[in-house]
């Protein structure tokens, strides 16, 4: 018998090698030599083992023609995020949504570099260096009894304002909102 010469590297094999002895790679059997139901990626021989069809000289495992394919059973689907109102404004808000489409409060550090709502330049993960807070986390370490409205857009405590009156935050203009949701929402995180 002459030696197989492999596809992939052109070594020359022995005859009797399953496999390149340079490249690793199965080598094919002459059509002549190949039994009927020889494997196609080596010429071994194909058994049945536990109602797989595997090759005995390489290890693929194949389904045969006549075959039907396996039922694949669809992933289960997760279950519906459920809504709750976000702590500072009180929008409905998906419980695993990173941020609050409202307000704009992130509930963990952001996920994505953005600009400071309160001066547009690039912000830290929780806050910005003009002051600008924005995550949940650092905004609740503000939060202090005294503490009675919160800008709705750069996410400032205030516990009074300039004129008694305001409705907008005196440093950016964003819109304010009662820190009461916010103090309910820490109490009852802490028990």
């Amino acid at each position: 018998m002459e030696d197989l010469v492999c596809p992939g590297c052109g070594a020359a094999n022995d005859a009797q090698a399953r496999y390149c002895d340079q490249c690793a790679r199965p080598l094919a059997r002459p059509a002549a030599d190949a039994p009927e139901d020889a494997c196609p990626a080596c010429g071994g021989k194909v058994d049945e083992e536990g109602g797989r069809h595997v090759c005995a000289g390489c290890g693929l495992e194949f389904r045969r023609a006549e075959e039907e394919p396996a039922a694949v059973e669809p992933p289960a689907a997760a279950p519906p995020a459920a809504v709750v109102p976000c702590p500072l404004c009180g929008e409905p808000t998906r419980d695993d949504a990173p941020s609050c489409a409202s307000c704009g409060l992130w509930f963990d550090a952001p996920r994505r570099p953005q600009p400071c709502p309160r001066c547009g330049q690039p912000a830290g993960p929780d806050s910005c260096a003009c002051g600008a807070i924005l995550t949940l986390d650092r905004l609740l370490e503000f939060l202090a009894p005294a503490v009675r409205f919160v800008c709705r857009k750069c996410k400032t405590p205030y516990a009074r304002l300039p004129d008694a009156s305001a409705t907008k935050c005196p440093d950016c203009g964003g819109g304010l909102l009662s820190a009461q949701r916010l103090k309910d929402y820490a109490r009852s995180l802490a028990g």
